[in-house]
């Protein structure tokens, strides 16, 4: 994205911010994930009616966390993606607490296994960049991760716990594949990058002890 169309974009998200009460915005290379103080009330009917819907799905069993893709009507080369999070008050009642705005496609997303991470996937055109959710309590949204990559990162567990751990790519040669790895594990509330190896060694990183 050039100079002149994310500053173009930042403006556009900062007026959105401020007609629409949200708490704070922060910016992560282009895009912006924006806390929301809404008080108004949407029904699940107008949710899933949404214009350019792309994808939606519970975050938890209960159902108590909505969440969905939409893409925005645009006549710009490149219209925003949106990723909102919907939290339900009551019935069919739901209130938007939180949103990620990008000019990025999307790929996928999925929960963790205690439903207190959601892991989406967008694509640059000649890139990718995952972008890691933490969720507490359905209602705090933060994000925890956010990297970018050539090829395919890699969720494994080189500990015995029940968290992914994230492989993420990097040193791309074309006929090669990635040189090096960087390796994320899950600490209580974030992601810490525990070291970066060559990529045929990646295996061999483990965290133990609290030492790397």
């Amino acid at each position: 994205m050039t100079k002149l169309l994310k500053i173009i974009f930042w403006v556009f998200t900062s007026l959105h911010c401020f007609f629409n009460a949200h708490v704070y915005a922060t910016e992560y290379d282009g895009s912006t994930f924006i806390q929301i103080n809404e008080t108004k009330a949407t029904k699940y009917e107008s949710i899933i009616k949404q214009s350019g819907l792309l994808a939606m799905q519970y975050v938890d069993s209960e159902k108590k966390l909505l969440v969905t893709v939409t893409k925005e009507d645009s006549k710009d080369k490149f219209p925003f993606r949106c990723l909102a999070f919907y939290k339900r008050l009551k019935g069919t009642d739901f209130k938007k607490i939180s949103e990620y705005r990008t000019p990025d496609s999307f790929n996928t997303a999925y929960t963790s296994i205690d439903s207190d991470r959601l892991f989406t996937v967008w694509s640059t055109g000649s890139a990718f960049r995952l972008a890691v959710f933490s969720i507490n309590n359905n209602e705090a949204i933060n994000v925890v991760l956010y990297v970018g990559w050539k090829g395919s990162y890699e969720l494994v567990h080189l500990t015995p716990n029940i968290d992914w751990d994230i492989i993420i790519p990097v040193g791309w040669i074309p006929g090669k594949g990635p040189q090096f790895a960087e390796v994320y594990k899950w600490d209580v509330d974030k992601y810490i990058r525990i070291c970066s190896i060559p990529w045929d060694d990646r295996f061999n990183c483990k965290l133990i002890n609290g030492k790397k």
